[in-house]
């Protein structure tokens, strides 16, 4: 029985360091096509979630007005939107932050998006009104 045993560990061969050093390569390059393949989703997720966020802004500006009130300066339009109205409604729970883009609104109801650490204070020269640019949210990658 030990001799048997003997013999079966004599002939059974384990893996070269060929066929190792060939599998670590295959699974580097697969590895890298993952990583190339994933980096431009970063990008992509950024420009979606600047879209929503214009929309949402835009879509509660527009509640807002309906109901009929409207801010009447640059500063309260988009933190008029947060907090609740002579009626008792909020039309949007926190206004967008992020670190890539900025989302102003005005007292006439655009939505302007701007680049982030513009320090824009008002819409000027390099904003972008979603209204009329629907891809400004390019500026957030």
């Amino acid at each position: 029985m030990i001799n048997r045993l003997k013999r079966r560990m004599q002939e059974d061969e384990g893996f070269t360091l060929i066929e190792l050093l060939i599998v670590i390569v295959v699974l580097g390059i697969l590895a890298a096509i993952v990583v190339f393949a994933l980096s431009n989703q970063t990008s992509n997720s950024i420009a979606a979630s600047c879209k929503a966020d214009a929309k949402a802004v835009e879509i509660a500006q527009e509640a807002y007005r309906a109901n009929g009130a409207a801010p009447n300066t640059f500063a309260a339009s988009l933190a008029a939107l947060t907090v609740p109205d002579a009626k008792g409604n909020v039309y949007l729970r926190s206004a967008p932050k992020t670190d890539h883009y900025q989302i102003i609104t005005d007292i006439s109801g655009k939505v302007w998006i701007y680049p982030a650490g513009t320090g824009a204070a008002a819409p000027g020269d390099d904003a972008h009104d979603f209204d009329l640019a629907p891809n400004a949210c390019s500026v957030a990658t």
